[in-house]
């Protein structure tokens, strides 16, 4: 897996309501709600769970360059790990064997 350079989208979880047996009128009235709280650029993700429905509401931005520093290195660091736990796997096997 190579390390992504580019900004990414995050998504920050703002709210969460369930649509269980919910008009169309209350739910509408619910997205109004949230659209005034947190405005147009807000964005939902409709999901259900062992047959429970739910809404959630998200906000978007670009990552900031610390987030993306801090993301780059955890990949980074991710990407290290598989070839160091070979390499200390295969010395711990040549000392034992030989």
């Amino acid at each position: 897996m190579a390390v992504k350079r580019n900004r990414k989208m995050i998504r920050t979880l703002l709210t969460k309501f369930h649509i269980d047996d919910l008009t169309i009128g209350e739910g509408i009235a619910l997205f109004n709600e949230y659209l005034q709280a947190y405005g147009d650029a807000a964005v939902f993700d409709a999901c259900d769970y062992a047959d429970s429905g739910h809404i959630a509401i998200y906000q978007c931005h670009l990552e900031t360059d610390e987030e993306m520093a801090e993301r780059i290195c955890e990949e980074e660091k991710w990407e290290r790990q598989p070839g160091e736990q070979d390499r200390a796997d295969y010395e711990r096997l040549k000392a034992k064997f030989g």
